[in-house]
């Protein structure tokens, strides 16, 4: 079984402060993004990690997974990610599909190279290999699955959940195995959620049944190849995705929910840096 980690480090962290890069803010002596490779990086059942960064922090990245990981090294790969979440997640998809089956060009800075021309001759391979269909009784499957004697999964995760155990990166791991679906973790709704008359509005549009909400959360993850197609035809249609899931909901395929962990909160704002502080010495004393 082999199983790849793509970790999402790409953002501007606009909401946690100008000129501050939430990825390398420390917790307890840690950055933020260590945390989260650690916990991919040392799973046991993750076979390799590619780490998608913005290009303004990419020398530092390098710098310290050569420093922190040097042990592991050959498993883990670097790379820009692109405008969006969603393009950084496909950036992401491309690199690991590649590293299953070619070697990627590499830059003198030790990441590969991303010109559209290759971009677009990989997604066009991709096409005769992980296309998407439906089986009668229900279930998906993919052509390259079927061909295959291994199945290869992905587990895509927002670097700013930091918290996550590696007890939930082993529930959805063993979820698509089982499922075949795509999965990801959620916890339900605490509050009551309204929808606004409009965005930043001020009046009720509705009330939302707030037994059928839930508040997704990450890793999520599929068979590699379905989650490669649905994020090329979601990029292709220029779908707007909130998380990596919604992909495979554009193209028709199915996502089982699991139970999600409380902790398993997303760096955001200056002020949780405090509550994951709160969490990391709970767990150590508890």
């Amino acid at each position: 079984m082999t199983t790849y980690a793509i970790i999402l480090a790409a953002g501007e962290s606009t909401r946690f402060g100008k000129g501050r890069d939430k990825m390398f803010e420390t917790i307890l002596g840690k950055s933020v993004l260590e945390r989260s490779l650690d916990i991919f990086i040392r799973h046991p059942e993750i076979s390799r990690t590619v780490l998608v960064t913005s290009h303004a922090s990419s020398d530092r990245v390098l710098q310290l997974v050569e420093s922190s990981y040097s042990d592991v090294r050959s498993n883990i790969r670097v790379i820009e990610g692109g405008k969006t979440r969603a393009e950084s997640s496909f950036f992401g998809l491309l690199e690991a599909s590649a590293w299953e089956t070619v070697m990627p060009t590499v830059t003198s800075r030790g990441l590969p190279t991303r010109e559209s021309g290759e971009r677009q001759s990989h997604i066009d391979q991709q096409d005769e290999h992980a296309q998407i269909q439906k089986k009668g009784d229900g279930a998906y499957i993919s052509k390259s699955s079927t061909n295959k004697k291994e199945r290869v999964y992905v587990l895509l995760h927002d670097a700013a959940r930091c918290l996550v155990t590696p007890a939930l990166v082993s529930s959805v791991i063993t979820y698509i195995q089982c499922a075949r679906c795509g999965v990801a973790p959620y916890i339900p709704v605490r509050d009551t959620i309204r929808l606004l008359d409009e965005p930043n509005g001020s009046w009720i549009a509705d009330t939302l049944p707030r037994n059928r909400l839930g508040a997704m959360q990450t890793p999520q993850g599929a068979d590699l190849d379905i989650m490669l197609e649905a994020s090329r035809v979601a990029q292709c249609k220029k779908a707007s995705l909130t998380d990596d899931v919604e992909a495979l909901r554009f193209v028709g395929y199915p996502v089982r929910l699991i139970p999600g962990e409380l902790h398993n909160v997303k760096m955001t704002y200056p002020e949780d840096m405090a509550l994951a502080e709160h969490i990391i010495l709970h767990r150590r004393n508890g």
